[in-house]
């Protein structure tokens, strides 16, 4: 079942009543992209970030590459 809700400041507002059989459930809650402010922790530059998340991609290459074993 879909319903529709209006977040503000921090809860979830149903558009109609609900009697819900339930105290807790799971919500999907679809957002566009343009709805969330990028925070970036430590305030670093959007280009530290993106080298920090290379060196990251790489180092779990690293880790999850085949193991090579040569025998003399």
């Amino acid at each position: 079942m879909q319903v529709e809700a209006i977040y503000e400041n921090g809860k979830l507002k149903f558009k109609q009543p609900l009697h819900l059989k339930n105290k807790k459930f799971t919500v999907m809650v679809t957002l566009p992209d343009d709805a969330i402010e990028e925070k970036t922790p430590y305030n670093l530059p959007p280009e530290e970030i993106e080298r920090a998340r290379a060196l990251l991609q790489r180092m779990e290459a690293i880790k999850n590459a085949p193991l090579l074993l040569i025998v003399a």
